[in-house]
């Protein structure tokens, strides 16, 4: 593998390629990004509240672009969109991002140091479930298993954003960046089904 370091705070691609998915109607399938590049919806500062918003609550205005070091994760993100269904008549789109066409220097966004550094002294990934709980936040379920709680009683765990920031951004590979990508760094295009 290639192994490319971008810094910010350490922040490291371990491979020369990424991937984003685009489903069927979604913004990066109707909009051809080989043609135009990948840009951030906003141009708000980078912020671990704005990681947050933008993974954990699937937020549309954002100053942040998802990318995942898995293709198979990409393929996932693209066999669904706004469209519906990816189908041969209609398949989903995962762009292939040549890390090394990205200039120099160009910086990735690693959330779960951002996640960290946000936390101001919290635990982030504090939770009061069980261990089943992570499964449960990766799955993408909104209500949790009752866990046992000092007392004896069973309490619907507490579920803060950023431990399902944090849960999701490990379950997708996930890297972030906050500057637009070139086209030229878009090196192919696979459609999927």
């Amino acid at each position: 593998m290639l192994y490319k370091a971008f810094g910010l705070q350490g922040a490291m691609v371990t491979s020369s390629v990424l991937y984003k998915g685009a489903g069927p109607g979604s913004h990066w399938h109707v909009h051809d990004a080989r043609l135009t590049g990948f840009s951030p919806s906003a141009t708000a500062p980078p912020t671990p509240a704005g990681v947050v918003r933008h993974i954990a609550q699937g937020s549309l205005v954002s100053p942040y672009i998802s990318f995942t070091t898995s293709f198979a994760v990409a393929r996932q993100y693209a066999l669904v969109g706004v469209g519906g269904v990816a189908s041969s008549a209609s398949p989903g789109y995962v762009y292939e991002v040549d890390v090394s066409q990205m200039g120099v220097p160009f910086t990735f966004v690693n959330p779960l140091e951002r996640l960290i550094a946000g936390s101001n002294g919290r635990y982030c990934h504090e939770h009061n479930g069980t261990g089943a709980l992570l499964a449960e936040i990766a799955a993408g379920m909104l209500s949790w298993s009752a866990a046992m709680q000092s007392g004896m009683q069973y309490v619907t765990p507490t579920v803060t954003p950023e431990l399902r920031a944090l849960v999701f951004a490990v379950r997708d590979a996930e890297v972030l960046s906050d500057r637009s990508v070139p086209a030229a760094a878009i090196f192919r295009r696979h459609n999927v089904s």
